[in-house]
Order: structure tokens, then sequence, then C-alpha cells
């Protein structure tokens, strides 16, 4: 019995090697192929001794590997033998009782051994079966060939510089030459000042006329790029609010600052500007949108004046800080947003002159309503046409580099409004740190050592409404609260998270 189930071990054994062996050829053909292709279509070259090594090591690897695995035991060999012969457990019975003795169990090893022997006759076969679907493993290793022929045959991607892409021949498309056609009539059909349209389209027309004479991608860029700044400069002549909004923050007006900048960029949340129906959608509803952010930040302003603690002197502080505003950006007289201030600060010191002789609150306040009412729609109706000519900048940038293929314009969030802003004293503007009011404004300026989580109105993407960032931190604090309990985060990672959170809800509640 031992001899004859050795022999048929050995086969079983050729067969686990030669399935290693094609599993491992199969692998060191992928490896060196996907290995070489990747490297192409990257731009890497390596030596190619490197490639030998990558293919010899993981062959033999996967070798050592494949071989443990599909070398079969005795046992299983046994198994194999009785089921594909129908030897009724004979095999696997002789193996089991192998080293006992016994009358009848040597009768029972001595038929085994006689039943396997008598399978000699069929060797072929029997070896045949053994390595039976053997062909799995050679399609396998066909197809590693496959791709590592493939990968050689591929050419190498080679980089190319910008000077050789600059002087690669360039003629306008027909497909390039409908789109421009299409920006210059939707620009001569917009809403913008009259003068300013012309000169942009003006300025859209001969760069027209340089793509259609460029013959090198290189002059293609510089008309392009030429054009997209032309526009954006003359746009931007007619804009006030980055200068005024600067001024207000020199005399700590934050929140007229915020108001401006936020209000100029609301357009931003209605699309992304590549087709001009997003521009007429901005200019036929965007007011609301402008109108929620001013009215916001002036509504705030407004509140703190609406105290009698200190009224005199929050009144007398806030109409010396806007005048200092209005002097400092004097070179916009005649400007509807600098004409808007300017009024605010004349009336503002008109009830401050009339407060301090009549001493007469309601009154005061009364004539403050009117007036922040005023300034909200005033400001609102300015912001809106330069949120619009903002708008038609953008469509004109983001359309012209969509169709020369040229790299996506990164557009600030906030049009750095930040800038505009250098904190300061007391000033009775609710903005103001040290306003008095009782709230810690501070969110989003960070001129202090901790980031505080202010209240200051925010857009909410689940309802479409600016709300006051205060009402949503306690939401944000219970969804952070869910993911760090499914979280697979360290101690300390969920405490400097949870440390975060508690900074911000200390810093969005009034204090008492």
């Amino acid at each position: 019995m031992k001899e004859q189930f050795s022999r048929y071990k050995r086969k079983f054994l050729i067969a686990a090697i030669l399935k290693s062996a094609a599993i491992a050829v199969a692998f060191g053909l992928l490896a060196v192929g996907g290995t070489l292709l990747a490297l192409k279509l990257t731009e890497v070259e390596l030596n190619a001794l490197y490639y030998a090594a990558i293919g010899a090591g993981g062959a033999v690897a996967v070798f050592v590997a494949a071989f443990f695995v599909l070398k079969p035991s005795d046992k299983e060999i046994a198994k194999a033998l009785d089921e594909r012969y129908s030897l009724n457990e004979k095999t696997q019975t002789a193996l089991e009782f192998e080293g006992k003795s016994g009358a009848i169990i040597e009768m029972q090893r001595e038929n085994a051994g006689v039943t396997l022997g008598s399978l000699n006759v069929r060797e072929g076969r029997t070896f045949g079966s053994v390595v039976s679907k053997i062909w799995v493993y050679i399609l396998i290793c066909v197809l590693g060939a496959a791709l590592l022929f493939t990968a050689l045959f591929v050419p190498a991607r080679k980089s190319v510089s910008a000077a050789d892409e600059a002087d690669r021949a360039y003629s306008l498309s027909e497909y390039e030459r409908i789109a421009v056609e299409e920006l210059i009539y939707n620009v001569s059909s917009s809403h913008l000042e009259e003068t300013a349209k012309g000169e942009a389209v003006e300025s859209l027309q001969n760069m027209y006329q340089a793509l259609q004479n460029a013959e090198k991608t290189g002059q293609m860029w510089t008309a392009v790029y030429t054009g997209i700044d032309e526009v954006a400069l003359i746009v931007n002549g007619l804009n006030s609010y980055r200068d005024i909004s600067v001024s207000l923050g020199k005399a700590t007006l934050s929140r007229l600052v915020i108001a401006v900048r936020q209000g100029a960029v609301a357009y931003r949340e209605q699309g992304t500007y590549l087709n001009y129906d997003d521009v007429e959608s901005y200019y036929n509803g965007g007011l609301g949108n402008v109108t929620t952010v001013v009215n916001a930040q002036t509504g705030r302003m407004r509140s703190t004046l609406s105290e009698e603690s200190e009224f005199g002197d929050k009144l007398t502080t806030l109409a010396t800080n806007l005048m200092a505003a209005v002097v400092d950006c004097e070179q916009y007289d005649g400007d509807g947003l600098y004409t808007a201030f300017r009024t605010l600060a004349t009336e503002i010191a008109a009830v401050r002159d009339a407060y301090s002789v009549k001493g007469n609150i309601s009154e005061a306040q009364s004539e403050l309503d009117v007036i922040f009412d005023e300034l909200c729609n005033a400001v609102s109706d300015s912001i809106f046409m330069q949120g619009y000519n903002l708008a038609v900048s953008m469509h004109v940038e983001v359309k012209l580099r969509k169709t020369f293929g040229l790299p996506d314009a990164e557009f600030p969030p906030n049009d750095g409004f930040t800038d505009g802003y250098e904190g300061g004293s007391t000033s009775g503007d609710p903005g103001d740190p040290d306003s008095g009011d009782g709230e810690d404004h501070r969110g989003g300026y960070g001129d202090g050592e901790l980031e505080f989580g202010g209240d200051d109105m925010i857009f909410d993407p689940a309802t479409g409404e600016y709300v006051k960032y205060g009402d949503l931190i306690a939401e944000y604090y219970r969804l952070m609260q869910e993911y760090l309990e499914s979280a697979d985060l360290t101690p300390e990672q969920k405490a400097t998270v949870q440390n975060y959170f508690g900074i911000l809800l200390s810093g969005s509640k009034t204090e008492e």
C-alpha cells in the first residue's frame, strides 16, 4: 500500500509544482507588464535590471506561497483518490490505520494496495486528472504575457515643456469660434453700464481677432488671458465695494465690512457661471440674497443702538467712525455705495446732534429705524449691481478657460473680505469684540488668542437661507458626537475635537 500510495503522491506534488510555477510566471509577467505600463504613462523611466528584479523576485515569492497553499496533505491525496476512482474510502482507511496491526487492518491495507496497483494501467489518465484545469493557470500566464508585450510596445509618454507646447501649431476651431461669438453676444446684451459694456465687448472682439490670426498655441494663450484680464479690469472699474469696505474696516465698522463684501459675492450661491443663464438668473432674482446678507449685518449694527445704556456715547462713536470712513473713500464721490454711507454718516450725525440737545431717546430710536432701513435698501441695490458686474466677469473668465482648455480659476469664497477689517477699540459696532453688547462677535476674525464661534450670518445649504452660526453649531455638535462614537480615533484625537467644539459653544452664547 505504501509504495503504491507514494507513486500517486508524487503525481499530486508534481501537479502542485506545475500549478505554482504557472501562477508564479503569471504573476511575474503581470508585475513587470503592469509596472512598465504604469511608469510609461507617468513618464518615469527605470533601469531594465529593476524590471527583472521585480519579475523574478515576485515570481519566486509567489511560487513559494502558492506551493505552500496548493501542496496537498496525505489525507487530502487519499480522499481525492477515493473520490476519483470510487474506492469506497479504502485509501483513507488504509492511511488512517497505517502503522497499526491486526488481521482485519492487514486485510484492508492489502486490498487498498492491490486496488491502487491495478490503476497503473490508466496511469496516463490518472496524471491527467491530477493536473486537470492546469489550462486555467496557463491562460493566466498568456494574459500576463499579453500585458507585458502591450507595455513593451506602448510608446512612453513624454512630458512636453511649456515652451514646446507654446510653439505647437494652432488654428481656431469651429467650436471655439462659436463659443467666442456667443460670449461676445452675451456681454453685449448684458446689463453692464453702457460705457463699460462697450469697452468689454471691444476687448473681446480684439481677442477674437487675435485668435483668428494665431498660428501658435502660445499666441492663443496670450490672446485669451489678455481678454480675461482686460474685461476684469473694466468691470472692476465699475465697482467700489473693495476700497470702500477697506475704509469701513479701518474705522472698525466690521459689520458693514461683512455686509459689503459678502453681499458683493452673494451671486456665487446661484451657479457655476459657465452658462450665461446663470448670470441672467442672478440679475432677475439675486437681489433678495444680497438684501438678506446686508440686512443681517446692518440689523445687528442697529441692535446695539436700541439699548438705552450709554446710548449717547455709542451714537457719537458710530457717527465719528462713519465720518472717518467716508472721508477715507472720498475718491468715490458719486458712487452709489459711497453715497449710501455718506448719507448714513450725515443722518447719524444729525440724530446725535438732536439727541445731545433734546435727550429724547424714543425720538432718536424712531429716526434710527428709518435711517437703517434706508441704508439697507441703498446698500443692497448698489452692491447687487456690483455683484452682477462680478458675475459677468466671472462668466467671461470661466467660459474662456473652459473653451480653450486653460486651468480653472480659483475664486475666493468671501473675496478676502478680512483685508478690510483691522479690529479696534470700542466703537459701538456690534461687530467689534469690545463693543460692550454682551456678545463675542469675533468668529471669523481671529483677533484674539482663541477662535470663538460667533453668531455671524452664514448660508445654510439645507434651507437655502442665511442663519445665525450659533443656531447651527448645536446641530454640528450633535453630528460630531455621532461621528466620534463610530470613528476609529484615539482618545487624544477625540478630546481635541470635543475641546474645539467646547470653545465654539462657549463663544456663541450670550454672557449674562
